[in-house]
């Protein structure tokens, strides 16, 4: 996974394997899972 912060302060996450880009804004979680 590759984290970019999005202008709005949400997290963009892209998979790296489908290309797939999936926006987290759960800040509680904190950490990003990895498969």
């Amino acid at each position: 996974m590759s984290v970019w912060i999005g202008d709005d302060g949400t997290e963009v996450l892209i998979d790296r394997d489908t290309g797939e880009v999936v926006v987290e804004d759960d800040e509680e979680q904190g950490m990003t899972r990895e498969r």
